[in-house]
């Protein structure tokens, strides 16, 4: 149960902080250029990664131990989102920074889905 409830805190903590992260750089944006157009592309952006992501990064999930998968896809982003935080960052490079945070949701993802029923059956027993 300990186990179960550890795997979903920690999907719980990693979608809060993607969704905090990308509603926050578009306000960001359009606080800095007064456009929705701009606000909604750079909200736009933190969905795209999730493709490239999945395409480039699935041999990680697979080849990997899960729980490592998972906690290193973490760690790079809680990086990569601290770095936003730096003062004075061009909203480029936010915009960036997301796309690649964003990027190692998928196989964080991957990795989460293939460790769950591993945890699961010895919930019942």
């Amino acid at each position: 149960m300990r186990e179960f409830r550890a795997l979903w805190l920690s999907v719980i903590l990693s979608s809060a902080g993607d969704r905090l992260a990308l509603v926050a750089l578009a306000v960001l944006v359009y606080e800095r250029t007064n456009s929705p157009l701009l606000a909604a592309a750079a909200y736009a952006a933190g969905y795209l990664p999730w493709v490239i992501g999945g395409l480039f990064l699935s041999d990680l999930a697979d080849r990997r131990p899960r729980r490592t998968v998972m906690v290193a896809c973490d760690a790079v982003r809680a990086v990569l989102v601290v770095a936003m935080a730096v003062p004075g960052m061009p909203v480029m490079a936010l915009v960036l920074l997301l796309f690649a945070a964003t990027m190692f949701a998928s196989p964080f993802e991957s990795a989460r889905s293939s460790i769950t029923p591993g945890i699961l059956p010895r919930l019942a027993t």
